[in-house]
């Protein structure tokens, strides 16, 4: 179960470089997605930092992988998922 969500999607173990974001539970396939997914300066004490939006990491290429963690870039040998299959894979919360 997605505890930050309450949606019964059956997700994948957060194993290796895997991370969920504890502000907005999207799960990242590496550090550097999770990274690069966060924006704005650490001035005041990190306050001006948020979480990009789903559309936003679609615009800078990101898509969602067969495991349903969000990766830089697609592999040549995988089919990206459409936006309605993001939305299924992370249990329809795409903020």
């Amino acid at each position: 179960m997605n505890i930050l969500n309450g949606n019964s999607v059956k997700e994948r173990p957060l194993t290796g470089a895997r991370c969920q974001c504890a502000v907005c539970g999207k799960r990242f396939n590496s550090v550097s997605a999770f990274d690069r997914h966060r924006y704005g300066d650490y001035g005041n004490a990190g306050r001006n930092r948020r979480c990009r939006t789903w559309q936003e990491l679609r615009a800078r290429g990101f898509v969602v992988n067969g495991d349903g963690f969000w990766i830089e870039r697609p592999r040549l040998d995988s089919a990206a998922r459409s936006d309605d299959q993001v939305k299924d894979a992370v249990g329809g919360r795409l903020a």
